[in-house]
């Protein structure tokens, strides 16, 4: 069954179109988080570099987007165009403009199939295939909600869930035995070094 995004989603919002007078590099009483296209990585969120706004321009752009954890979050402008992750922040926090806020309604989506998808190369292509702006590259967010997806049943959906988050572990465990593997030859190398500069071998 083909829908719509608007047709199986409860929300597809993006942020704040006004930029915060004043930005804080550390948190504190009365600040939030601001979260832009720079923290959306392909795949997961990057804390490492973050903003915080104060409570009154937080209040005027949480009022009308408002995320939550499990909520899938789209880099909508800009390079990092196109880059899905999953909200992992339970706080409450404000979004630019160039994120766009997706809730699926999970009577009929859910929200891990729905990840997957976007970052699928038929999802992605179906979203960035028509890309405005020529120096910025931006997705309009009539162009998101009017993306079609093939949903399957939600026994189905936890099932296709099921088996790629079985493969992405087993390929992290894999990555992790070749970083080991890499380390290890690199001590082996330098220690020959050593040995050979010494006289040793």
């Amino acid at each position: 069954m083909e829908k719509g995004l608007d047709e199986v989603c409860l929300k597809i919002q993006d942020g704040a179109h006004e930029s915060p007078q004043v930005l804080f590099d550390t948190p504190g009483n009365g600040r939030f988080l601001y979260i832009t296209s720079k923290n959306i990585k392909d795949g997961y969120l990057d804390l490492n570099k973050v903003a915080y706004v104060n409570s009154d321009f937080h209040n005027r752009i949480y009022s009308r987007c408002q995320p939550d954890v499990g909520d899938i979050l789209l880099t909508k402008d800009g390079s990092n165009t196109g880059n899905v992750s999953i909200n992992s922040i339970a706080e409450p926090f404000s979004l630019l403009s160039s994120v766009c806020l997706i809730k699926s309604n999970t009577n009929f989506l859910l929200q891990k199939f729905l990840y997957f998808y976007l970052r699928s190369p038929i999802g992605i292509n179906k979203i960035t295939g028509s890309m405005t702006g020529t120096a910025i590259k931006r997705i309009i967010l009539k162009t998101i909600k009017k993306s079609t997806i093939t949903i399957p049943s939600l026994q189905a959906q936890m099932a296709i869930v099921s088996e790629i988050d079985k493969l992405n572990n087993y390929t992290q465990h894999l990555e992790s035995l070749y970083k080991q593997k890499i380390t290890a030859l690199d001590e082996l190398k330098q220690s020959l070094l050593h040995q050979a500069f010494n006289g040793d071998l």
